[in-house]
Formats: structure tokens, sequence, C-alpha cells
């Protein structure tokens, strides 16, 4: 029998709700499911429509600088514990949209996300990416608070390391 590897979409942005969802992608993983992970950087931006294209570029040239930093920073976790992945990539603008594209055409088999609570303010200012991602996709979403701390990062700590190298003899 095939071994089943999990397709796990772990969407990324610039908070600590999203830090700590690669985390939770790395717990699972080293808690024994079998995964890839394909990383996808999200920045949930209302469109706007600029007179000319520098002053497009001026405005989303920082974002994208960011977006392949955070991209980048992420990989270097997976790499470090050594999870196979993948790049999807990164959007700027209407981010639980691009979310369901990726879905249909993907077809992950869990969803990843770092989200907080927004204030009624906060939503319509920033928009509702975070319900559009939870509610309107297929695949099961995990939903990362900033405050989630790793499980087996905790485990490894109780063990002493003499107690592991001895059960790997």
């Amino acid at each position: 029998m095939k071994e089943f590897v999990w397709k796990v979409l772990l969407v990324v942005d610039d908070s600590k709700s999203s830090e700590k969802a690669t985390e939770c992608a790395i717990d699972l993983h080293l808690s024994g499911l079998k995964s890839k992970i394909y990383v996808f950087y999200i920045k949930d931006e209302e469109p706007v429509v600029f007179p000319s294209e520098t002053l497009e570029r001026k405005r989303y040239a920082p974002m994208i600088a960011k977006a392949e930093k955070k991209i980048i920073e992420t990989t270097e976790k997976l790499k470090k514990v050594g999870i196979e992945y993948e790049v999807l990539g990164y959007h700027i603008g209407i981010g639980d949209e691009e979310i369901k594209r990726i879905e249909e055409t993907f077809k992950p088999d869990l969803i990843i996300y770092g989200a907080e609570k927004k204030s009624g303010f906060r939503k319509v200012i920033q928009g509702k990416c975070d319900e559009g991602i939870i509610f309107e996709t297929i695949a099961p979403v995990i939903v990362v608070k900033s405050k989630y701390t790793p499980k087996i990062k905790e485990l490894v700590k109780e063990v002493p390391l003499l107690e592991i190298r001895e059960k790997v003899r």
C-alpha cells in the first residue's frame, strides 16, 4: 500500500499568528503527520488603480520584498527540521479569493492559517480574509492563534538528552 502524504497549504503573512502557523505545521510533521508543505504568502489588500506603472511599482515593491523575505524565513524553518516543501508564491490583493482559487487548482488536504479575532472596526479596515479562508474553503483548516505553543518542543524539553540517546542505541 502506498504511503499517504498530506498536501498541506501553509498560508503565511506578516503576523505573529502566521509564525505560529509555521510552528504548528512543523509540530504536526514532527509528531508523525507525513506531509509536504506548500508555502503561500498573502497580503490582504484592497486593489487600487494607479495612474502609472511607475507609481504602481513604487507602491508594491516594498510589499513584494516583504513577501519574499517572509517566504525565505518560513522555508528556512522548514528546511532546518528536514521537512519537504515547495513555494507556491505570493499574492497581494484580496487574500481569501486567491486562497480559494489555489484550493480549486491545487486541492490541498489541509490548510494551516494563523489568525486572530478582529474587532468590527478592524474588519472594516482590513477586510474579512480570515473568515473567507476558514469558512469558504473545502479543505479542513487549522486556525493557529498567536498564543499557540508547539507540543514537540515542550516534549523535547522534558526528556533529557541522555535518555533519548539511550533509546536510539
